[in-house]
This record gives structure tokens, C-alpha cells and sequence, in this order.
């Protein structure tokens, strides 16, 4: 029944490493925290998604908010079907950043922030 579990939920596992903290949402994408010496780096892997339409956002409590949404529209026959979709997560940060110096990569899926540390 544990294995069960795992498998379904994910596994934990003992020796997790403090500078690195990994979640997984429940839209199918992930996000990953790397605490460096003077910066932040977050990933945020959304695959299938159009990227360009990504908003990253620091806000005033130290919290990172990333949102993206989509709409695709197709036409069979004499049916038309519309579908929109949204994503949004918000993480807070372990210590103060330099907004103003946020830097923002996006690449094959994955949006990767970095956050020069105040």
C-alpha cells in the first residue's frame, strides 16, 4: 500500500537538500528554488504553453507570482469548440530581492527567474 502511494503521490525522500525546494502543482507543471550565494533562480516548467504570454511579477510581501493563460479555438464542421485555460502560482521568496533586477528566460517549456538577492 505504501509503494501504492508513492507512485500515485510521489515519494518523499530523507535526504533533501535545503538549498533546492521542488513542488508539484496539480496543472502538470513544476517549479524549482535554487538558493545560490547572491541570487535566486526559479524554473517553472509549463510545457505546451505559449511562453510570450508568461507575466512574472515580484509583489511587496517578498512572493513571486507567475501566471500565464491560454485560449484555443477549433472548428469541426458546423461545431465550434473554445477552450481557455489559466495558471498561476506564487511562492515566497526565502529572503529579500532586487526586483528591479529580476532577469526572465524563456526557453523550451521552462521560464527561469533570476532574483539578485538585497
Amino acid at each position: 500500500m505504501d509503494q501504492l502511494t508513492r507512485d500515485a503521490f510521489g515519494g518523499t525522500s530523507s535526504t533533501a537538500n535545503t538549498a533546492t525546494i521542488t513542488e508539484r502543482p496539480l496543472l502538470g507543471s513544476s517549479m524549482n528554488l535554487d538558493n545560490e550565494k547572491d541570487k535566486y533562480v526559479v524554473r517553472f516548467c509549463l510545457p505546451d504553453r505559449d511562453l510570450s504570454e508568461v507575466k512574472v511579477k515580484v509583489t511587496e510581501n517578498n512572493q513571486l507570482r507567475i501566471t500565464a493563460s491560454e485560449e484555443s479555438k477549433r472548428k469541426t464542421g458546423t461545431n465550434s469548440e473554445v477552450s481557455e485555460g489559466e495558471y498561476s502560482q506564487v511562492i515566497t521568496l526565502p529572503g529579500p530581492v532586487h526586483a528591479g533586477d529580476m532577469k526572465i528566460d524563456r526557453q523550451a517549456g521552462v521560464v527561469t527567474v533570476t532574483l539578485p538577492k538585497a
